[in-house]
């Protein structure tokens, strides 16, 4: 999507809600975009300085008016004399929330809003692209999906926004309720409830009622979307106050449910067919994975209730591609195929994908490097020894493990009848050490967290330069 320009009426709202007023040389000249880092910014954009726990912009404003910036948004008057525009407010990132919350309401699109503790990025790829079948969409891009992540979007909208599709992060409670509060969403989806950023919740139960957050910030006309066999949908039930529809691989009862039948997983992606409201729609995805078959029913209700036609979703579901690092297939030029899902991980999301590699059926074997779940506290090693499960049930033969957390689900593969794992302390331990060890016809799945640094490892055994 090009970068949207920032027109006078952009500039007239933003800084109305900061209670100032465009300068004459903004007004004139209308802005080409925002960015809160000065290494890229564009020229004039706007550039906003944020205080960090590591760097302030404000030490920066030189390098971004090097590059071109055509105003500043900052907390203090510069200490060097600048020609072009400044704002000055006590904290820049109240006013970019400000900001960000005056223009969702003055382009008024209608929009999605996607949580959820895995699957949240994909859904709302997924969304989007249905809908800019019929729409002019605007979406998150990358993992810009948190308190300073969701301003930026926001911002960013272009003026002619008809669907906002956003994304939704949170580490904490009440950080959904924050975001909501600037997204004012109509449509609210909670992909699922997994162990996720335990070490600062105490229970489960704590996750699921901060992502319930969003059902409780959508107007009574809205619609909540919640998968049904969760453990918490009497909770997300008991939190909404609206139309609340699920989904589920189940057969339907009822008209607010989706389910579907004839699931058919492949290697290079799966079918099926949707029942929804006595109807039945056949859906091609381009990704395997009892996951996505999940990820696409939820996106077909939020596409639905957004004006989406059946049509619509047929085509933008048959043409998504995931997002790098969400579960891409590439293949060596040795000839084994890699699975690159090292964007992020948690108990949840890991299991699901050694199903997806335990429903496969490579003309070699099945192999997993896994690295360190993180953010999991006190209950780090028990889930990590809980992944001995579905690595044994899914036919993993060849394990590589990494990271403190990872040896000990390597200490627990004992049995004569597990794969052959070996464990390094660190990511880069095993570069140059794993390829020896894979033959042709070897289908690797690569997962871990962010931070670390499993795609290393994806570009050294596909022999790209990582």
């Amino acid at each position: 999507m090009d970068k949207p320009i920032l027109s006078p009426r952009w500039v007239q709202a933003v800084t109305q809600a900061k209670g100032l007023l465009p300068t004459e040389s903004m007004a004139e000249k209308p802005l080409s975009g925002l960015s809160i880092d000065s290494r890229s910014v564009q020229p004039n954009e706007l550039f906003v300085t944020i205080a960090g726990p590591k760097f302030d912009g404000y030490h920066f404003i030189a390098t971004a008016l090097e590059k071109g910036c055509g105003a500043i948004l900052t907390n203090r008057e510069p200490e060097f004399q600048v020609t072009v525009p400044v704002l000055i407010v006590p904290n820049t990132l109240t006013a970019m929330n400000q900001a960000a919350l005056a223009w969702r309401l003055a382009v008024n699109p209608k929009v999605v809003a996607v949580t959820g503790s895995s699957g949240k990025s994909t859904v709302k790829q997924m969304v989007a692209k249905c809908l800019s079948e019929k729409f002019r969409v605007h979406s998150t891009q990358g993992n810009l999906n948190n308190h300073i992540g969701l301003p930026l979007t926001l911002l960013r909208m272009p003026a002619d926004c008809q669907m906002l599709v956003v994304e939704l992060g949170m580490n904490a409670k009440g950080e959904i309720a924050h975001l909501a509060s600037l997204a004012h969403p109509d449509i609210g989806i909670i992909t699922n409830v997994q162990p996720a950023h335990m070490e600062r919740f105490a229970s489960l139960a704590d996750i699921a009622q901060a992502k319930g957050e969003l059902l409780t910030a959508l107007a009574p006309d809205g619609v909540g979307i919640v998968p049904r066999g969760s453990e918490f949908f009497p909770l997300f039930r008991q939190l909404s106050h609206c139309q609340l529809l699920t989904f589920g691989s189940d057969i339907p009862n009822d008209s607010d449910h989706i389910g579907a039948e004839e699931i058919v997983m492949q290697e290079s992606g799966s079918t099926m067919v949707a029942l929804y409201q006595k109807r039945r729609i056949a859906l091609n995805l381009r990704q395997p994975g009892q996951h996505m078959v999940s990820n696409a029913l939820a996106a077909f209700l939020a596409v639905q209730k957004a004006g989406g036609s059946d049509a619509e979703c047929q085509t933008g579901l048959s043409s998504f591609q995931p997002l790098s690092g969400r579960g891409e297939v590439s293949t060596s030029t040795h000839g084994w195929q890699v699975i690159n899902d090292t964007y992020n991980a948690n108990p949840g999301s890991m299991t699901a994908a050694l199903n997806q590699l335990g429903a496969s059926r490579p003309a070699g074997r099945r192999v997993a490097i896994l690295g360190d779940m993180l953010e999991l506290g006190e209950h780090a090693q028990r889930l990590h020894q809980g992944l001995a499960e579905p690595i044994r049930t899914n036919g993993i033969q060849l394990l590589f493990t990494t990271g403190p957390w990872m040896q000990t689900l390597h200490q627990e593969l004992t049995a004569p009848s597990d794969p052959v794992c070996q464990h390094r302390e660190h990511c880069t331990d095993w570069l140059g050490q794993i390829t020896p060890f894979l033959q042709p016809g070897d289908r690797v799945l690569v997962k871990g967290s962010r931070g670390m640094g499993m795609e290393r490892i994806v570009a050294d055994i596909i022999g790209q330069k990582g």
